[in-house]
Formats: structure tokens, C-alpha cells, sequence
């Protein structure tokens, strides 16, 4: 891989010119590299500056590797295709952002949001080691571009501080999509990639993908951050898959003499629990304590300051001391040149080493096919005959115990040769399981790398047709130069007659207009005409027809009072002669009491005369017949005139009835 990224370098030298092809009508634009700013397994990225506008961007060039396509590796192109597939799909303030990408010769050329600030991995580097407010900080801003793209179905599998940059406002931004896959059913990876330290449990012991790995790789970078290396970091990485892969061996965490419990403590058991299914997401994540009390650094000046004052208060503590004494183990296991991200195989040393404890320890050595464990001071017994008999006895009773153990060993091989046989045949079944995942993927990413070079051959044609087109437009043009002077003095006369016609066919058409324009006045003008006399006509109608309901409306009306008034002059009638019966009645009845009367008046007439003829001399029955003949006299002088009275108002009153009723029929008549 140094190999590919020095190969780039050769052929990509500071103040290098790269044009990139026009496409869809765009023009070419041309880029200036600046300077190298890193260099990664495909390729290097440089500091560029785009010619047009003089800003600055990240131009990542990757060797394609033609001979190695040619033999079927292809991983160099999957990468590169996988990664602009990756940065096209995502676009967020805490991911680099895609521009463009093209190919340049047999390079891949893309162009990429420039993060001039570095990697978290240089700032752990100079600093050694990161506060809490720092990390919870860039995990803040990284888990809402990790929560993006889990949102978006992709993974990103190499989740670590060296693929977290910084930008001059203090952005972290998400970088190196090479390994990054979707999460649908027929993306998921079913491999084991990324960084040894940084690996996921399920990736390693199954090699399964999922949005949970990136967050164990999220809570590894944040221990990364907090004590300087991942854990493990002292150990060969053989050795830490399987530290992390076993179930029963408890997750990484940070000590606690200098990381008691709390939300970071928190935050990393929510990260970091070894059952994929029971780990966080990067949404829960965000809603954690220590996330959503993360301090906000406006600006990469006070981050920097930060980290400088945190820096000088960690001089001199007990933490500082341990720091250093893991540093000096690390160095010392693992070597001060060696990388985390570089599996060396280390036979030869290895062998070095178990040779140089078997000189240390005495060793074995090959003598006429028996085996001899080497003493100080020769071989036992010397050469006199009862060493030989001792030295024979010796290795008869060893060789029949050699024997017994060779047997023993042999059995329970057989035992674990057949358990390493049924294992041998379940992972037979997974490889090949596996191998067809592989082939189905390696099959799509050659369909891609066809799709590509069908798509650049097609692109090359277009390109040679416009050429060719070109071409051909330069020729008609210099035939119309030569032919300019006839073919503008036709073209003047061509205009003139056309002119001369426009102008004749404008005046016709005006004649035409303006007579269509009175005739369509005339026929409006009597169209509106006949509207109003429908009008007027419906309007007379509809007032004949209300008149002729109000004169019905009237005659009845009219009969109804007509009806009345007879009812009424029945009724009166029918009054006056009750009132005719009744006056006869009453003079009847006036007769008899005055016949009454008078004959009473006779009666005691005749008494009072019988008595003074008598000579009987009764003064009181004189008084009282008296009295009683005043009370005659004065009822015989009311009652004609009560009863006169009584009959006069009867009269009185049907005389009122009478004209009024008159009244009411002579105003009905009238009206």
C-alpha cells in the first residue's frame, strides 16, 4: 500500500495541473495541487486550488491499478467506486462534502471539502490525551453524522479518531468512506473489515455489519481519545481479535481511579455492550447526558485553547504518570514504528525468539534418531558399562512412558481431530456460505466496473463525435466565408421582398381587422338590443301577473267580507226580533202588574171606606193604609218610566249596530 501511495506521489508533484473533463455543457476546470496532506492505502490527498475562484479543496487521487484489474483484484476500483457512491448519497454538515470526481489518465480524481485542520488523530498525537469536554464534543458532532447515515442506510466500518477532521469553524467532519457499505439486504457486508483495535465482537466472531458495529467503534475512539491509543494497543492485533470476539471477556473500559462513574462512563457502557441488539443507537445516543450537555466551541481558536490549557494541567499528575508508563509498555511490545492499522505477520522474529529460549534453556539436539535433552556435563552414566545399562534402562522405561503419553495423545487427538472435523465441516458450510455472498458481491462489483467502463467508453465516443462535429462546423463555416458576398447581397434582397410583403399583408390585415371589428360592434350593439327587449317584455309580464294575483287576491278578500257582512246582518236580525219578543213580554208583564196593582188599590180602597162608615175609630190601621197607598202611588209613577228606558236603550242600541254595519259595507263598496 506505501507502494501505490509513493507511485501517486511520483506522478503527482507539488504544483502539479489537473483539468477535469467538461460534462453536460460545463467547462473543464483546472486544479493546482498545493501540497500532500496525507496519504492513504489506494492513494494521497492533496491541497489543491481551484483555478477559476482561487479556493482551496481536498483532492483525493487514487491509482486504479490497471494490471491488477487486468488479474481480477479489484479492490482498488470497488474502493474507489464505493466511496463516490458514498460521499454522493450523503450530504450534512458533519460529513466531507463530494464535489466531483473524474478520471485523469489511470488515476481516479476526487475533489472533496478541504478539512485543513487535521485529524483528531494528530491533535491525541501532540497532546497525548483529551478532556472530557473535548470528546463529548466531537461526539456530539459525530454522532449526528453518523445518525445521518445510519438514516440513509449506510454503514461506515472504519469508524476511528484518524477518520475525524476539523475544519477552521471547529466542524468534526466524517471522512473516508472506502469501506463504507448500505444497510439493505443486498448491501450488507458479511467480511471482516476495518481497523483490528477498533472491530466490533459480531464482526469479528461473524463477520456481520451492522449500524451497532460503528457504534462500538465510536466508544473505542472515544477511549482512544481519553488515554491516547484503543485498548489493546500494546498487543499484537492477531492476538486482539480474539480479546474482543469471546463473549465472557468483559468490554474495554477506562480505569477507574481516573474515570469514576458518570455520564462518560455511561455513555461508554451504552457504546461498548457486547450484544449488538442491546447496544444504543446513534438517535438514543445523542439523548444521553454527556451528549446533550456537551460544551459548544464557537470557534477552532478557544478549541485550541482548550486543549492547550488542559494540556499544561495535566502535567505532573498521577494520571500523567500513568499515561507514560502504558506509553513505555506500548513501545516496548509493540515497537515505537509500529502502526495500529498494520497486521504484521512476524514469523521470522518469532522464530528468532524460540530459538534463542532454547539455546537459554539447553534446547534438544538429534543423535542416531533418538532424541537427547543436553546436559552440562555430557550424557549420563559416562561410557563405563553400567552407564550403558543405566543410560539402556533409562531409555527403555522413557520409551515405553514416551510410548503410553504417544498413545494418550494419540487418542485424544483422534477425539479432537473428529470435534475439529464436525467444526471443520460447519465452517466448511459458512465459507461456502460465504463465498457465495463474495462471488454475489464481487459479481455486482464487476457489473459496476462494467456499468463504469461501458459509461466512460460511451462518454469517450460522445466526445469524439463532438470533436467530429466540430470539425464539420468549421468547414461549412469557412465554405460561408468564402461565399459572404453573394449570400449577403441575396439575403438583402430577400429581406427586402420579405419586408415589402410583411408590410402589405400588416395593412391587409388591418383592413380585415377593423372590418371585423364594426361588424362585431353592429351585431353586439344589436344583441345587447334584443336583451333589453326581452327585458322590458319579461318585466311587463311579470307585472301583468302580479297586478292580475293582487286583483284576485282583492275578490276574495272582497267575498270574504261580503260573507261576513251577511253573517252579521243575520245575526242582527235575528237581535232585533229577540228584542221585539222581549218588549212584547215586557209590556205584557207591565199590563198585568198594573192590573194587579189596581186591584189591590180597590181592595184597600174598600177597607178603609167599610171602616169609616163604622165609626170604629183605628188611627194606626188609617196610618198604615196611608203609608201603604203613598208607596202604590210612587211605584204606579216608575215603573212606565223603567220600562220605557229599558226599551229605549235596547233601541238605542241596535240603532248603533245598524249604521254602523251600513258604514262598513259602503267603505267596501267604495273601495
Amino acid at each position: 500500500m506505501d507502494a501505490v501511495a509513493r507511485r501517486v506521489g511520483q506522478a503527482f508533484q507539488k504544483g502539479t495541473k489537473i483539468v477535469s473533463p467538461s460534462e453536460d455543457g460545463e467547462p473543464s476546470e483546472e486544479y493546482v495541487l498545493v501540497e500532500p496532506v496525507g496519504k492513504g492505502a489506494y492513494g494521497m490527498v492533496y491541497r489543491a486550488m481551484k483555478m477559476s475562484t482561487k479556493d482551496y479543496f481536498a483532492v483525493k487521487i487514487l491509482d486504479l491499478d490497471e494490471e491488477a484489474v487486468a488479474k481480477g483484484k479489484h479492490s482498488t476500483v470497488e474502493t474507489a467506486a464505493r466511496e463516490v457512491a458514498a460521499h454522493k448519497m450523503l450530504s450534512h454538515p458533519n460529513v466531507i462534502k463530494y464535489y466531483t470526481a473524474f478520471v485523469h489518465q489511470k488515476y481516479l480524481i476526487i475533489v472533496m471539502e478541504l478539512a485543513d485542520q487535521g485529524s483528531l488523530r494528530q491533535y491525541v498525537r501532540h497532546f497525548g490525551v483529551l478532556s472530557e469536554e473535548v470528546i463529548a464534543y466531537v461526539m456530539k458532532q459525530a454522532l449526528t453524522g453518523i445518525a445521518f447515515m445510519h438514516q440513509n442506510d449506510m454503514i461506515h466500518r472504519d469508524i476511528k479518531a484518524a477518520n475525524f477532521l476539523l475544519n477552521e469553524q471547529c466542524d468534526v467532519k466524517l471522512a473516508d468512506f472506502g469501506l463504507s457499505i448500505g444497510n439493505t439486504a443486498q448491501d450488507k457486508a458479511m467480511s471482516m473489515v476495518g481497523t483490528p483495535y477498533w472491530m466490533a465482537p459480531e464482526v469479528i466472531s461473524h463477520g456481520t455489519q451492522t449500524k451497532a458495529s460503528d457504534i462500538w467503534s465510536l466508544g473505542i475512539t472515544a477511549i482512544e481519545m481519553a488515554i491516547g491509543d484503543p485498548p489493546y494497543a500494546e498487543k499484537n492485533p492477531t492476538k486482539v481479535l480474539f480479546l474482543i470476539a469471546p463473549p465472557e471477556v468483559p468490554s474495554p473500559t477506562l480505569p477507574k481511579e481516573f474515570f469514576p462513574d458518570g455520564p462518560f462512563q455511561d455513555f461508554l457502557y451504552a457504546c461498548l455492550n457486547k450484544d449488538p441488539k442491546q447496544r444504543k443507537s446513534a438517535v438514543e445516543l445523542l439523548q444521553m447526558p454527556f451528549i446533550k450537555n456537551a460544551r459548544d466551541f464557537g470557534s477552532f481558536e478557544e478549541f485550541d485553547d482548550h486543549l492547550r490549557k488542559t494540556h499544561a494541567s495535566f502535567k505532573g499528575t498521577d494520571f500523567e504518570k500513568w499515561f507514560l508508563q502504558r506509553r513505555e509498555e506500548i513501545k516496548s511490545k509493540r515497537g515505537p514504528e509500529r502502526s495500529l492499522e498494520v497486521c504484521h505477520s512476524g514469523k521470522e522474529e518469532r522464530k528468532r525468539r524460540k530459538g534463542a529460549e532454547r539455546r537459554k534453556k539447553g534446547g534438544w539436539r538429534k543423535t542416531s534418531g533418538l532424541v537427547f535433552q543436553s546436559f552440562p556435563g555430557g550424557k549420563p552414566g559416562g561410557d563405563s558399562p553400567e552407564g550403558i545399562a543405566k543410560l539402556s534402562l533409562t531409555l527403555a522405561k522413557e520409551g515405553r512412558r514416551r510410548a503410553e503419553l504417544d498413545a494418550q495423545m494419540l487418542s485424544n487427538r483422534i477425539a479432537l481431530l473428529k470435534a475439529e472435523e464436525e467444526k471443520a465441516w460447519k465452517k466448511i458450510q459458512e465459507t461456502r456460505k460465504k463465498k457465495t455472498d463474495l462471488d454475489n458481491l464481487r459479481d455486482r462489483a464487476d457489473d459496476r466496473q462494467r456499468a463504469k467502463d461501458e459509461f466512460y467508453r460511451n462518454k469517450y465516443t460522445q466526445l469524439r463525435q463532438q470533436q467530429q462535429l466540430v470539425a464539420a462546423e468549421r468547414e461549412r463555416a469557412r465554405a460561408m466565408r468564402d461565399n459572404s458576398k453573394n449570400v449577403i447581397s441575396e439575403r438583402k434582397a430577400a429581406d427586402a421582398r420579405s419586408v415589402k410583403t410583411e408590410s402589405f399583408d400588416i395593412e391587409q390585415n388591418k383592413r380585415e381587422r377593423e372590418l371585423f371589428e364594426r361588424a362585431t360592434k353592429a351585431e353586439r350593439a344589436h344583441m345587447i338590443k334584443s336583451q333589453k327587449d326581452e327585458v322590458k317584455r319579461r318585466l311587463e309580464e311579470e307585472q301583468q301577473m302580479k297586478v292580475e294575483a293582487a286583483r284576485l287576491e282583492y275578490e276574495a278578500k272582497v267575498a270574504k267580507e261580503e260573507t261576513q257582512r251577511a253573517r252579521t246582518e243575520a245575526m242582527v236580525a235575528k237581535l232585533e226580533r229577540e228584542e221585539a219578543e222581549l218588549i212584547l213580554r215586557l209590556q205584557n208583564t207591565q199590563v198585568t202588574q198594573r192590573q194587579a196593582y189596581e186591584e189591590l188599590e180597590g181592595s184597600l180602597h174598600n177597607s178603609c171606606s167599610s171602616s169609616v162608615v163604622g165609626g170604629t175609630n183605628k188611627p194606626s190601621r188609617s196610618g198604615s193604609a196611608r203609608s201603604f197607598q203613598a208607596a202604590l202611588g210612587m211605584m204606579n209613577h216608575h215603573l212606565p218610566s223603567r220600562t220605557g228606558s229599558a226599551s229605549g236603550g235596547t233601541a238605542n242600541t241596535l240603532q248603533a249596530k245598524r249604521s254602523k254595519g251600513t258604514t262598513k259595507t259602503a267603505e267596501r263598496k267604495a273601495r
